[in-house]
């Protein structure tokens, strides 16, 4: 077994006296150069290790650190190229209204910022419909409100005859349908134009269509509650709720647009609130009269 451990390469083995182990005192030196040698390569493994980390450091780095400023600058040029080649491309376009990219600008909002303005728009405290709707007006929260508005005042009438003939005598009625439409959508958009151009006219007011538009059309979000209360028949409720609405819808109107008419037509803001409001109260009372006649008990 020696002769054959040598043959190997294994010097011979001593029984160690304690323990009964073997005895390696006779090649202390090798195991110390392989020691050595070991501690060196894993240095040099280490070096190596230190090196990959921080080449892994940087990659990581590269991958979920912030962007520098040379990388952001270079995306804020690439989007306003984009933005100018855009703007371009349509001024070279012949008739820009016939296209769906144009009006894309009118409807740039959020689910959020829409709902928040439905809130401010039923609170005539304080100008916080304004302030929500700062440098970005848009026509979505006025069309869907208005649209809304229609279907509510067919909705209402129709519920409040269900609710007084009953089932069995029950009949549909939609022939208001078509002047509503018209008469909400005319004064909804028609209004705001209107009193731009007075302003623009009057006193160069730089307050725009756009702008009184967003701030008319979510004014009416008290007058849909007002109809949707309205097709309960009972009287007195109905016109609580008209009075309600009227000073909810008049109020938040005139805090959103009295800093602009303060400020820039001093002289008209009273001409121009009172005309606002005689067209509210009587578009009000055209709803509760004319559209929900059937509302009133016999």
């Amino acid at each position: 077994m020696a002769k054959e451990l040598k043959e190997m390469g294994f010097s011979e083995f001593n029984h160690n006296q304690n323990n009964g182990g073997l005895d390696t005192d006779e090649k202390p030196e090798d195991f110390n150069d392989i020691k050595i040698d070991l501690g060196q390569n894993q240095a040099e493994y280490g070096d190596q290790k230190l090196q990959m980390n921080g080449k892994g450091n940087q990659k990581a780095e590269g991958r979920h650190s912030v962007p520098s400023n040379d990388n952001i600058n270079g995306e804020d040029n690439d989007q306003e190229n984009f933005n100018q080649a855009r703007l371009n491309q349509r001024a070279d376009r012949c008739c820009n209204c016939i296209h769906i990219d144009y009006y894309q600008q009118y409807f740039d909002v959020t689910t959020q910022d829409v709902l928040q303005r439905l809130i401010f728009s039923l609170i005539p405290i304080k100008p916080k419909l304004e302030q929500a709707i700062g440098d970005n007006p848009e026509f979505y929260g006025p069309f869907w409100i208005y649209t809304t508005l229609i279907f509510l005042l067919a909705f209402a009438e129709n519920l409040h005859n269900f609710i007084e003939v009953g089932y069995d005598e029950f009949e549909y009625d939609f022939k208001n349908f078509p002047p509503s439409l018209i008469v909400v959508y005319g004064v909804g958009f028609g209004a705001p134009l209107v009193l731009s151009l007075l302003m623009k006219w009057l006193s160069d007011i730089e307050m725009k269509f756009k702008e009184i538009t967003c701030i008319y059309g979510y004014s009416f979000t008290s007058i849909c509650l007002c109809v949707l209360i309205c097709s309960l028949p009972i009287d007195i409720l109905q016109w609580i709720a008209v009075i309600a609405a009227l000073f909810v819808n008049i109020g938040v109107l005139f805090l959103n647009l009295n800093a602009e008419l303060s400020k820039n037509a001093p002289k008209l803001k009273w001409i121009l609130v009172t005309g606002i409001c005689l067209l509210q109260i009587a578009l009000v009372l055209i709803f509760k009269i004319k559209f929900l006649h059937m509302i009133k008990a016999d």
